[in-house]
């Protein structure tokens, strides 16, 4: 068993970090029953659907410097991480610290399965590892663990509370 973590790590490394994390995020997935996998909807976009849909916002004229981005299923990462790459890749000329910041005030993720949300929050570290050392930094948790739908309910009853 060990030998075959070690492979799969070796191969993994070889990939672009985009890459690498949605096939381990696809493999914890297929290790999952499924009727588990159904219950959660553990199905999660391959890199190139999510970067062609990530260039069609940004066809459409979307700032990366400043948008907001809430994924409210952000299961193994397949779009926190590639926004969080954009974001940086768009503020280049920005210190580390500043492009840190932009990332953590930008962007956030909800994701019901605690497993799957503490794979994106690790793939994360690992894709704005030097970043995090360039600043000397700790990356703050950025994947919330929750139902979203129960999110949305919360939020619309408070909102109606707050007009009566």
């Amino acid at each position: 068993m060990i030998e075959l973590a070690r492979t799969v790590g070796e191969e993994a490394a070889q990939l672009p970090i985009e890459q690498a994390c949605y096939q381990l995020s696809a493999t914890y997935t297929a290790l999952v029953p499924g009727t588990m996998r159904s219950a959660l909807g553990m199905y999660y976009t391959p890199p190139a659907l999510t970067d062609r849909m990530l260039d069609m916002v940004e066809e459409a004229g979307i700032d990366w410097t400043t948008a907001r981005v809430l994924d409210p299923a952000c299961g193994g990462g397949a779009f926190l991480l590639p926004v969080a790459l954009r974001i940086r890749t768009a503020l280049t000329h920005a210190s580390p610290e500043l492009q840190l910041k932009a990332i953590t005030n930008q962007l956030r993720g909800f994701e019901i399965d605690p497993f799957a949300a503490w794979l994106t929050q690790t793939w994360l570290e690992f894709a704005l590892h030097d970043l995090l050392a360039a600043a000397g930094a700790h990356l703050p948790e950025l994947v919330l663990v929750c139902d979203t739908l129960a999110q949305q309910h919360r939020l619309r009853n408070a909102h109606q509370l707050s007009r009566r």
